[in-house]
């Protein structure tokens, strides 16, 4: 699975949204030549975590829990004069995509299973190349569906080993 970091410059009167477990998350304010920046959190407790940068226009979050917060920073400018900005922030859940086979796991040369997931999602890839919910398997290996909701959350489903059997002589 891939990562890409975002950096998100904070205005008021916006809402961004983000994904259950992301971390390292950037949000960041415009730099004033001795400002400093007092960032917190007012949400549910343990909906995030400040991990780096507290103090400075630049900061990291982790993502612990879904549900709605507020993240404020308090700046105070070198003449003393202090402004606040804020983003609402919405963290929602991450997909659970699950796939099952519609037919035997273990099967013969020649034959086939289908491999279905349970929910259609915005995109869908399996490690085969195949996007489509449903994919028709003629070889043995380990198969899995990686997926991006409506969101942009991102997942990867549960692993089907499928076993093919040689035909007899």
């Amino acid at each position: 699975m891939s990562y890409f970091f975002i950096q998100i410059n904070l205005s008021g009167q916006h809402i961004v949204h983000l994904c259950e477990g992301d971390t390292l998350e950037n949000f960041a304010v415009p730099f004033h030549n001795g400002s400093s920046y007092n960032w917190f959190i007012k949400g549910p407790p343990n909906i995030a975590n400040i991990i780096s940068g507290n103090g400075t226009e630049h900061i990291q979050i982790d993502l612990n829990n879904t549900g709605v917060f507020w993240l404020h920073v308090l700046e105070t400018d070198i003449n003393l004069c202090i402004a606040l900005d804020s983003i609402l922030v919405e963290v929602h859940p991450k997909p659970n995509p699950l796939i099952y086979a519609d037919g035997n796991m273990f099967f013969c040369e020649g034959d086939f299973v289908t491999l279905i997931s349970d929910s259609v999602y915005t995109n869908m890839l399996w490690n085969n190349g195949e996007i489509n919910s449903k994919v028709i398997i003629d070889t043995a290996g380990i198969y899995f569906v990686d997926v991006i909701d409506s969101n942009g959350c991102t997942n990867r489903s549960n692993e089907i080993d499928l076993v093919v059997h040689p035909k007899p002589v």
